[in-house]
């Protein structure tokens, strides 16, 4: 049996919204992030920087 090497798998979301603060779930509507949402995404692109990968964008 052929063993898979193991790799790190990152999944990122999009960061907080008004929306999502108040629990309104849409789906497909862009709604743009709050400042907390924008910090979010500023510490994750800091964290992922360093790191060679391919993405997917559903």
């Amino acid at each position: 049996m052929t063993t898979l090497p193991l790799k790190p798998f990152y999944f990122i979301r999009h960061g907080e919204t008004d929306w999502n603060k108040r629990n309104i779930i849409m789906g497909s509507i862009d709604i743009p992030l709050n400042d907390y949402g924008i910090d979010q995404a500023r510490r994750a692109a800091m964290i992922i920087q360093e790191e060679a990968f391919w993405h997917h964008h559903f």
